[in-house]
């Protein structure tokens, strides 16, 4: 027994709810193993606190405990577990419960164990079993199985596991029996005229590709991929309002070019045509037609202006269509033919131009291309933007001086209990203390620090830091003075958490913030404690230092309150969402 090694230290980082779980159970195992859990509670403890790690330790040294609790070791069990284990939101648990669905090559052990995990922080109950098995029927992949399981009238738990298991079992078998039967010999007919049937080459291609397993262009999603594996199947198009293709690849509608036949063959390219929608991001402007008033876009990519037919009708005057053999062009080489050509009087403002127009006889959008728009006026070309980075810079300089402040001043709370420490300075290496210097000179004028002349209780050292760029940055080392710091507690988010308040978002974007935690102003007594040493004096803060173990709980905890109310806006300490 002598041999038996104990548990690992408790790890504080990432998902700690399952780390304890985890190392709670690997600690009661090593207990029995070594009998420790016959002698006195005080030694369990001990032992517990030993094996748990130093970072643990540091946890430990923040609880509080009445007097029939110490040395007890139910109790000490009880504040990791509740350090652990914050109080959850019981929704959102019972949420991802009932969205957890069986992935692609998950066997159903793996998803079983999955659903019964997540059921425990449920609070199902008695009825635990029952919601695990309805989930199994409703999120497992193949719909023969879950047909089978709803004939079932009295179906459990343990029988739908069976099924499910014997399920994938027999798909192996029979993979394994069929994997040499898969030689396809064909038979051709001879036909009355001797000749072999034709097939088209695109055809023949793409079953030799489709045999072989090669990838292949696809006309739905415009991406090369294996059969069957399109990324379009399914999805919704934005253009037609029709499922299995992309935007991108719809031809209803969506013209790129006007073909103009004749001896020169040239093509007169316009951005799109499409069905009359409102468009937010679309340049729209309201032009006179023989009197008559007609919202067009302006497409600064489109060498033609396009007018549909029955908006034609409504224009006023004798306006003629003049046949034509103009043809319009989409995306994927489709051509499509217009009714022709008609010349009408444009009129924006004080500005009249006789203009030809292209005429097409379906419901889209009246399109006003490049030259148009500059006739009448509507556009500008600007060759190059006058104002440089560096000139907005200089007109907004107050912006990017300094560093900020926010409301208030914070007051870091102590266990009287604990002795004050004071460290003496570290030594500092001849080829740094230079740039120390600097360092700290720059954060003076900053605001940042300021030279203590007076006695402090609390006398910290200091870290160096090389950046990337060469400079230093100062970080505090209060070891001793953290385990005094009472902790706020402010419970930080998890990964799975801003990305579950972010779903369906369509835009991403992640702000920095600098210097963060500089940006929260100590009052006088808090800035005291976080006095330090260094080869030219002594120094304390007037921010928020870094190496403070309740920063980060702060920061987000002011950063939270700032961005409170705002919809699609998460952070985590000092990035923003």
């Amino acid at each position: 027994m002598d041999q038996l090694k104990p548990p690992i230290a408790l790890s504080i980082e990432g998902n700690v709810s399952e780390n304890w779980r985890k190392w709670k159970q690997k600690f009661q195992f090593y207990l029995d193993a070594t009998e420790f859990n016959e002698k006195a509670e005080k030694l369990q403890c001990s032992l517990l606190l030993h094996c748990i790690g130093e970072d643990a330790v540091e946890v430990f040294n923040t609880f509080n405990f009445v007097e029939n609790e110490k040395d007890k070791i139910a109790p000490l069990l009880l504040k990791f577990e509740q350090f652990c284990n914050p109080i959850k939101n019981q929704t959102y648990e019972r949420y991802k419960f009932h969205t957890c669905s069986q992935s692609e090559g998950e066997n159903i052990d793996h998803y079983a164990t999955e659903l019964t995990n997540r059921a425990k922080t449920c609070e199902f109950g008695q009825f635990c079993d029952s919601f695990v098995r309805d989930r199994i029927v409703c999120g497992i992949l193949s719909d023969n199985v879950r047909e089978r399981l709803l004939r079932i009238p009295d179906l459990t738990l343990a029988k739908s596991i069976d099924i499910c298991r014997a399920s994938e079992v027999s798909k192996q078998q029979l993979k394994s029996i069929t994997e040499d039967e898969k030689t396809v010999h064909a038979m051709r007919k001879d036909y009355k005229s001797g000749h072999k049937p034709k097939v088209k080459q695109q055809y023949r291609d793409y079953r030799k590709d489709n045999q072989k397993g090669q990838k292949y262009d696809c006309k739905k999603c415009g991406m090369q991929h294996l059969p069957r594996s399109c990324p379009a199947y399914g999805k919704m198009c934005y253009q037609c309002k029709k499922p299995n293709h992309f935007k991108k690849m719809c031809k209803n509608r969506r013209i790129n070019a006007i073909e103009e036949e004749s001896d020169s063959e040239d093509e007169l390219y316009i951005g799109c045509i499409e069905n009359q929608k409102k468009s937010e991001n679309s340049w729209m402007v309201n032009l006179n037609l023989n009197g008559k008033n007609q919202k067009f876009k302006l497409d600064t990519g489109a060498q033609a202006n396009v007018i549909p037919y029955k908006v034609l009708k409504l224009v006023k005057g004798d306006t003629k269509i003049i046949p034509s053999k103009t043809r319009l062009v989409t995306y994927s080489g489709e051509k499509m033919d217009v009714l022709g050509k008609c010349y009408i009087n444009v009129s924006h403002k004080d500005k009249i131009e006789r203009m030809e127009f292209a005429v097409v006889n379906f419901n889209a959008q009246c399109i006003l291309g490049l030259s148009a728009c500059e006739k009448l006026n509507l556009i500008n070309r600007v060759m190059s933007v006058e104002k440089s980075a560096e000139s907005i810079l200089k007109e907004n300089s107050d912006l990017f001086d300094g560093i900020g402040e926010l409301e208030g001043y914070h007051h870091i709370e102590l266990d009287k209990s604990i002795n004050p420490v004071i460290h003496p300075p570290r030594r500092v290496p001849i080829a740094l203390q230079d740039r120390l210097k600097s360092e700290i000179e720059r954060m003076e004028k900053l605001g940042i620090v300021e030279k203590v002349e007076q006695p402090t209780e609390w006398v910290s050292s200091i870290v160096i830091v090389e950046k990337a760029d060469g400079k230093l940055r100062i970080c505090l080392d209060p070891k001793d003075l953290n385990r005094a710091i009472k902790r706020e507690h402010f419970i930080l988010p998890r990964q799975e958490e801003i990305t579950a308040k972010l779903a369906g978002a369509k835009y991403f974007s992640k702000l920095d913030a600098s210097s963060g935690f500089w940006n929260i102003k100590l009052d006088e007594e808090s800035s005291n404690l976080c006095a330090f040493n260094t080869p030219f004096g002594r120094f304390k803060f007037l921010r928020l230092p870094f190496g403070i173990k309740s920063a980060s709980e702060v920061f987000h905890k002011a950063v939270c309150k700032i961005l409170h109310g705002l919809n699609g806006v998460e952070s985590f300490i000092d990035d923003i969402y």
